[in-house]
């Protein structure tokens, strides 16, 4: 037809006036974006749609940016039909640079087992010559260290690193035997390590550190009583360990701390009945208000450990309603050889019950009067200290245990030898109904004299010994 060929050059003209005016009437904060017109990413390629798609996204204008730059972020998500969507976000900045630069950074977070907090402490390091003439106070510096309430015998092994031996189970800790399996309440004995400088432990392996002898472990493994580890380590660098099992002490050696020989009983403790064999007068078993007693002498219990030149010295309960405590010594390896010492009882402890209803600050001058047991023994000029457990018993004949503990302090100028109790026993809050209390752990370091033992929140946590403030 005439004309056809102007009415076909028209349609393109307009064709390509419309495509211009809509490039250059696009309005401000808005883009245009094909989905296939990005042909350079940094991130993995999205697969390939026959569709051309587009986006319009409207981005509000940041007038805290200099200029409008526009990142592009492009998030991929797969599905069985695949619709790649493009979005532009801002990313607005003051600095010329509007895109970020992120580095990848690997960091270690330990797991939260025990409050590190420290309180900020008074004073200055105080030494317990002050403490037992009322110049310095034991200070909680370390809430909760991680180390199981009722147990922990700690000793440090330079360059900040601290062990400390402990009787876990399966039911608290997850502790199992050499064997694999579970292991009953209370627990047998496991090594804790700090690296923080004593602050905070977690256990190296949660397994039983005194391995079976067969599989599965039996009663001889002493898998479900290893109580209140004590540990020390002689010149020579060899460890020694001694436990309660069956109120009974058993003795065990290492070379480095972490493997162990089978242990051994020292002969003449444990608890027994007269018609069997006999005992000192301090050895025997009286009559407790509250609770029966199945037994006529005792020496045993909760075990201290200490070396003296060549001798180890093991301090022992010794008697009930009243307590006693003693030792008995041996010199250094030789664990058939062990005597009471020449000086036994080297204390008493209370000599009654007192009244029955008798609570709290009424109950403390009777607070040793059961047991006197779990000997800490450290040296400091011319004295040697003693921490120690004492218990009162349960408080009425409904409470089936202990319910009465507290934590006091001795001395003496030899180990073996008449030993004079603190004058303010008990310490750090007088009787109560805290199992960890009495198990106090005194490490030296330094010249710093710290105590783990239980706290009034039923954690075990750190105290420093510091000179009281004027």
């Amino acid at each position: 037809m005439p004309g056809r060929p102007c009415y076909r050059l028209c349609i393109a003209f307009a064709c390509v006036l419309a495509t211009f005016v809509m490039g250059a009437c696009q309005p401000e904060g808005y883009s245009l974006v094909f989905a296939n017109d990005d042909p350079v990413r940094s991130v993995p390629p999205i697969p390939t749609n026959p569709d051309l798609t587009a986006t319009l996204t409207h981005t509000p204008t940041n007038t805290t940016t200099p200029t409008h730059t526009y990142t592009p972020t492009i998030t991929y998500t797969p599905s069985l039909t695949p619709t790649p969507t493009l979005t532009f976000t801002p990313s607005p900045t003051l600095s010329e640079t509007p895109t970020p630069t992120y580095t990848a950074t690997a960091t270690f977070t330990p797991a939260p087992t025990a409050t590190q907090t420290s309180t900020p402490i008074p004073g200055q390091p105080g030494t317990l010559n002050d403490y037992w003439n009322g110049n310095a106070s034991w200070i909680l510096e370390i809430a909760d260290t991680g180390l199981p309430l009722d147990t922990s015998d700690t000793l440090y092994m330079g360059h900040n690193i601290y062990w400390s031996y402990a009787h876990t189970n399966y039911r608290f800790q997850g502790t199992v035997d050499s064997c694999g399996d579970p292991v009953p309440y209370p627990g047998c004995i496991t090594r804790w390590v700090s690296t923080d400088g004593g602050r905070s432990f977690q256990v190296t392996h949660n397994q039983c550190i005194l391995a079976c002898d067969s599989c599965p472990c039996d009663r001889d493994d002493h898998v479900m009583q290893q109580q209140y580890p004590r540990v020390v380590r002689s010149a020579s660098g060899r460890f020694y360990m001694v436990y309660e099992n069956g109120a009974a002490t058993w003795i065990t050696e290492s070379n480095d701390g972490i493997n162990w020989s089978r242990p051994v009983i020292i002969p003449g403790t444990g608890v027994w009945r007269l018609y069997h064999r006999t005992c000192e007068s301090y050895a025997l078993v009286g009559t407790h208000p509250i609770v029966g007693e199945p037994e006529d002498c005792l020496v045993g219990g909760p075990p201290g450990l200490y070396i003296e030149r060549d001798n180890l010295y093991i301090f022992e309960g010794m008697g009930k309603n009243p307590a006693h405590l003693g030792c008995l010594v041996a010199p250094l390896g030789i664990h058939s050889d062990f005597e009471m010492c020449a000086s036994n009882p080297l204390f008493a402890g209370a000599s009654g019950y007192g009244p029955l209803g008798a609570r709290g600050a009424a109950a403390n001058p009777f607070y040793d009067f059961r047991y006197a047991t779990s000997a800490d023994v450290v040296k400091e000029g011319i004295y040697y200290y003693m921490a120690y457990e004492g218990t009162r018993g349960p408080h009425s004949p409904s409470a089936g245990r202990e319910t009465q503990f507290a934590l006091g302090f001795a001395r003496s100028l030899v180990l073996d030898g008449k030993w004079e109790k603190y004058p303010g026993n008990p310490v750090l809050g007088g009787v109560q109904d805290n199992w960890g209390m009495g198990h106090a752990d005194i490490v030296i370091v330094n010249g710093i004299i710290y105590m783990y033992t239980g706290t009034p929140q039923l954690t075990r946590g750190r105290y420093v010994l510091m000179t009281n403030l004027p």
